[in-house]
This record gives structure tokens, sequence and C-alpha cells, in this order.
């Protein structure tokens, strides 16, 4: 049995000094997102600087081990980003070796509960990369650049998938369009359409793009809404500079600006320009009815 193994693994991680908690992923889940021929994934938790993303790879007994270090802070911007999707999968079909002070454990609990703070980051993000790429598809076809849009229009509709995962109350998994069809025929069969329709590559993107901006128009505020219960927690204007650190703190990265002039055109929010030492700075604050 594989498990004869995780009391070597164990020992393992105590020598290391710096672990703070690690999980084996068994290969059966490994090769659902990698082949690289291990036997187990081992993911250790740590806190030291640099070390995020490391990878070493050894064999304990006759099993081959890959072992990679995650810092628990970077850890915290992944799993929001959705930009390493194989070590969020690893975390919930994962085993827990060793966790002392329960930090793998709310990971896993996090993931597979999806709470509502959670949700409502990473709605915001996914919602940023959508209008972001939706933006783009535009400006391609404006242009005749049919295969930039859609490429461009493809890496829109993912973002829409996952933000119809997350509105089901669930994280979006590594294989997303088997999650996405049962929980939103609309927009998996407007992916189906876009890849598989008979109609011209640009009728296809036409006939997404204005699905996707329907629902952009429809929905901005609901996905935007952590941002503006930030802005609505202290009253008065806010700076971009002030924004962008406070979404830091919070592990968000996105691209704010672009979501500030949408929330800006739909009225949403206000944008004041001061005069004195400030001209020319952009303020934004709540539109009041």
């Amino acid at each position: 049995m594989m498990e004869t193994v995780y009391p070597d693994l164990k020992k393992h991680v105590d020598e290391s000094g710096d672990a703070l908690g690690a999980l084996v992923v068994p290969a059966v889940v490994v090769q659902q997102i990698e082949a690289d021929g291990a036997d187990l994934l081992l993911i250790v938790l740590s806190e030291r600087e640099g070390t995020h993303g490391r990878v070493s790879t050894y064999a304990v007994g006759t099993w081959k081990v890959k072992e990679v270090r995650a810092h628990s802070t970077r850890l915290a911007a992944d799993i929001l980003s959705g930009d390493r999707p194989g070590l969020v999968h690893c975390f919930r079909y994962g085993n827990i070796l060793y966790d002392p002070d329960k930090r793998i454990h709310h990971i896993c609990s996090s993931l597979e509960e999806f709470p509502h703070e959670l949700r409502s980051k990473k709605s915001c993000i996914e919602f940023s990369r959508l209008l972001k790429n939706t933006l783009e598809t535009k400006a391609y076809l404006n242009k005749g650049y049919l295969l930039d849009a859609y490429v461009t229009i493809q890496n829109g509709l993912q973002h829409w998938g996952r933000l119809a995962v997350i509105d089901a109350g669930q994280y979006p998994h590594i294989r997303l369009w088997n999650q996405v069809k049962p929980l939103s025929p609309g927009i998996y069969k407007l992916y189906q359409e876009l890849v598989h329709g008979n109609d011209s590559l640009e009728q296809r993107m036409e006939l997404v793009l204005l699905a996707v901006e329907y629902s952009i128009l429809s929905n901005l505020t609901h996905y935007c809404a952590y941002i503006l219960e930030l802005m609505a927690a202290k009253p008065g204007m806010w700076s971009v500079e002030e924004l962008s650190r406070q979404l830091a703190l919070e592990q968000m990265e996105l691209d704010l600006t672009l979501l500030l002039e949408e929330l800006v055109k739909r009225s949403v929010l206000e944008e004041v320009l001061l005069q004195g030492d400030n001209k020319g700075q952009p303020r934004y604050r709540i539109q009041l009815p």
C-alpha cells in the first residue's frame, strides 16, 4: 500500500525544519494535472521567502516523490487568482500528512465550503479578466485580427464559465467545462457554438460578444460587490492607489483601473478630479442616488 511510505515522508518533513504543514497527493490525482512519472506529490507549506513553487524530486523506498514548496501567502494569492488550478486540485483531493496548526485543514475546508468572502473576491477577479478579454476581442475584431480575437474570446469564455460555477457556490475545477455544462447550459452552448458552429468565425465571435456584453451590463454590481462594499465601508473618495493597496493586502490581483472605468461608465461610481496640488488625480466614490 502506498500509505506505508507516509511515515518516512513525515520524517522527511520534520527534518526540513520550516514546514507549517504537508499534504500528500497520490498518483491517481497527480496524473490528472501532469504526467511526469511521479508516484506521489508532496506539497510542503512554508513561510520561508523565495521557496514558493520550488520543486525537487527524490525516491523514498521504491516510490518516486515530487516535492513542491508553497509559501502560505503566495498560496492564498494562487487560490484567488486561479492561475495554478493544478495546485488547488491537489488541496481538494490530497491527504493531510502533517498539520500541527490546522493550516492545511483550513485551506482544504475553504476550498470545499467556498465561503461568501472568498466567492466575492474570486468573482471580482474573474469578472475583471472577462471584461479585459471582451475589450481586447472587440479591438482585434475592429482591426480584422480574427485569430487573435478568437484566442481572447476563448479566454473570456473561460472566465465567464468560472463565474457561473462560482455563482452556483462551487470552486471552479481544473476540468471546467464538465462542471459548467449542468450549471449553466447557456454558456456551455455558446462555447460549443464558438468552437464547432457552422457560421463564419467572425459571426460566431460576434454572437458570443453580444451575450457576454449583456451579462457584463446585467451583473456589473454583483461581480464588483467586493470593491463596492470596500468603498462603502469608508465614506468619502478613494484614489486608485488607496484601493490598489487595500486589494494587495487581500491578495487580489486584477485590473482595477479597467473596473473603475466600467463602474463610472455605468454610473455606479462617480469620478472626481481634485484641484490644487492633486489636480488631475481622479478620486472615486459611490454614485449618490
